[in-house]
């Protein structure tokens, strides 16, 4: 009868929504080669398998083209990655080696600008939804970014070999080298 049909479409309508958690947003279209979002695209950062990793995201409007967007969020990705390395590089060369702030600060610096070009892009992924409420599409990527960690410790190495003669004093300096054997031992 026409009352049951009218609740069965409003069940289909409404079902899919709450099997969804209310979701408003539809995926219209994605990169090619995929069939469903990767996993990697709700992980931040981390390591693994020898490798540091930071995940990026940029969005879009329709109209974007889904390489720029991708770029972008490698763009995040790479400054998300490196203010990691330095803020981690900063408080071990405060906490472990006794350095002050600006010379903790100017070491994971140098760090920061020697390994910046040792970033890679390994994945990205695009998709685009429609939101059904507001009926506007965007276009979101995402970038997944690494960095060796054996790089990563050649280049906080390096950085304490520059920051030697600067802004660290001998003592300091003398000091620093047994608590980076201490740490390189570990």
């Amino acid at each position: 009868t026409e009352m049951k049909k009218t609740v069965m479409m409003i069940a289909g309508l409404v079902l899919p929504a709450i099997l969804t958690g209310c979701a408003t947003e539809t995926v219209i279209s994605q990169k090619p080669g995929y069939s469903s979002a990767p996993s990697w695209i709700r992980d931040v950062g981390g390591d693994e398998n020898g490798q540091r990793y930071q995940v990026g995201s940029a969005e879009g409007d329709e109209s974007a083209m889904a390489s720029a967007v991708e770029k972008m969020a490698a763009r995040e990705a790479r400054r998300a990655l490196a203010a990691s390395v330095q803020s981690e590089t900063e408080a071990f060369a405060k906490d472990e080696m006794g350095m002050s702030d600006s010379q903790a600060q100017e070491v994971a610096q140098e760090t920061v600008k020697l390994k910046a070009s040792g970033l890679r892009v390994t994945q990205t992924y695009w998709h685009k939804v429609a939101d059904n409420k507001t009926e506007t599409v965007r276009l979101r990527a995402w970038a997944k970014v690494t960095m060796p960690e054996k790089e990563y410790q050649d280049a906080v190495k390096a950085a304490k070999a520059r920051a030697k003669g600067k802004a660290v004093s001998q003592q300091t300096w003398d000091e620093a080298k047994e608590k980076w054997k201490q740490a390189d031992a570990e």
